[in-house]
């Protein structure tokens, strides 16, 4: 410590209660003096200066913040919270991409036998236009050369015939025709043909669907009877009037 230039000496005292008044302070002290409060154990010195009496424990003016110290260690994870509420549905995103095209199935059963192109064909037309007139009441070929078709039956059994006529129903104006073979007709193969009223000659289309017919050759005749006794049926065909068409196809 520097030399102050003076000595110091200090007086210590005790009282009984809070110090108060100038001290009496014997010869020779000439810069502190101390008292203890023996009831509580506080010292106090008398300052000189302010000719007062401080209590060693009174607080200061506050100081400087002092400098921010380093940061803890972190500390441990907490628990995790509650699952919180679900959130409102997000917008559609965009379609994606097509996947690729799936392998090709296995190929289906074969169907049955059937024929793009027909079996048997026969066409007839006389040289100029005239018909073949029928008046019978049963069943009877129009003509068993020239309205007859021959054809091998397929091994299905099954066959479609279509004849394609021009007939004039008389009177009555109606008619039936239908398949026959060896003179007879063929079960279940009757149509019913309506003329008009006026007696002209009319185009139909028949169609038969055929099963169960037995392997090899046969030879169709279309026949005819009238449903009224005594009405006459003409067959037409010629330039004018076109071919008589029989058609057979495997079905």
């Amino acid at each position: 410590m520097a030399d102050l230039g003076t000595k110091i000496t200090c007086y210590f005292a005790m009282f009984a209660g809070v110090p108060s008044g100038a001290p009496d302070v014997p010869a020779g002290v000439t810069q502190w003096v101390i008292a203890q409060d023996t009831t509580t154990g506080y010292f106090y010195y008398y300052d000189l200066w302010t000719a007062a009496w401080v209590h060693l424990s009174s607080v200061g003016p506050t100081g400087p913040t002092g400098l921010t110290g380093a940061t803890g260690a972190t500390g441990g994870t907490g628990p995790t919270g509650g699952i919180g509420a679900t959130g409102a549905t997000g917008g559609t995103g965009p379609t994606g991409a097509t996947g690729p095209t799936g392998g090709t199935g296995p190929t289906g059963p074969t169907g049955s036998g059937g024929s793009a192109a027909p079996i048997a064909v026969h066409t007839y037309a006389r040289g100029t236009d005239g018909y073949t007139q029928l008046g019978n009441t049963s069943f009877t070929a129009i003509d068993s050369t020239n309205y007859a078709i021959t054809f091998t039956a397929p091994a299905s059994g099954n066959i479609v015939v279509i004849a394609n006529l021009v007939c004039e129903p008389q009177d009555s104006g109606q008619v039936e025709v239908g398949l026959m073979e060896g003179g007879s007709l063929i079960s279940g193969t009757s149509r019913f043909l309506q003329g008009n009223a006026a007696d002209y000659p009319s185009q139909f289309t028949v169609v038969w669907y055929l099963t169960g017919v037995s392997t090899g050759s046969h030879t169709y005749v279309l026949g005819s009877k009238e449903l009224a006794g005594g009405d006459e049926i003409q067959y037409w065909d010629g330039p004018g009037y076109g071919s008589f068409k029989f058609l057979v196809y495997a079905a």
